[in-house]
């Protein structure tokens, strides 16, 4: 594995810690993805696509406890992940985010099965190739459709 070098102008600590503060904003051109769950209510979610007619892996990206699609370090990773090509989807938990006003109940750390669902769901959308999962208590996992 190759040695972290962070860029020059965050050449000691404290700065990245600052930087990793700093507000960031992705392009407004990001889908709106709804996914209904059995149970009622739905999960929502932001893909954001890789250029037309481009195949790319799809990585999925998770919020830990506390968060949701929009917390600064799901943003950075989301913007990471589609400079190196991906196409990404942020999903916001049951409860979450943009979820608040349509889930049917809240998010707990036993509901793996929505994550399930969401992939699931997912990888019926015309983009899909392949995908791969991160977050704060998901381990990645590859699946092809």
């Amino acid at each position: 594995m190759d040695e972290f070098r962070p860029a020059g102008w965050l050449g000691n600590r404290h700065l990245q810690t600052l930087a990793a503060a700093l507000p960031i904003s992705l392009p407004s051109a990001q889908e709106r993805v709804e996914i209904a769950v059995p149970e009622g209510g739905s999960l929502i979610a932001r893909a954001w696509w890789q250029p037309s007619g481009r195949s790319a892996r799809t990585l999925l990206l998770v919020h830990g406890v506390g968060g949701n699609a929009d917390s600064s370090y799901v943003m950075r990773a989301a913007l990471a992940c589609h400079r190196a090509g991906c196409h990404v989807v942020r999903l916001n938990l049951r409860g979450a985010g943009e979820g608040v006003a349509t889930a049917s109940s809240i998010y707990h750390a036993g509901l793996t099965s929505d994550l399930d669902h969401a992939v699931r769901e997912l990888s019926r959308h015309r983009r899909f190739a392949s995908c791969a999962s991160s977050g704060s208590r998901s381990a990645a996992a590859s699946r092809s459709s």
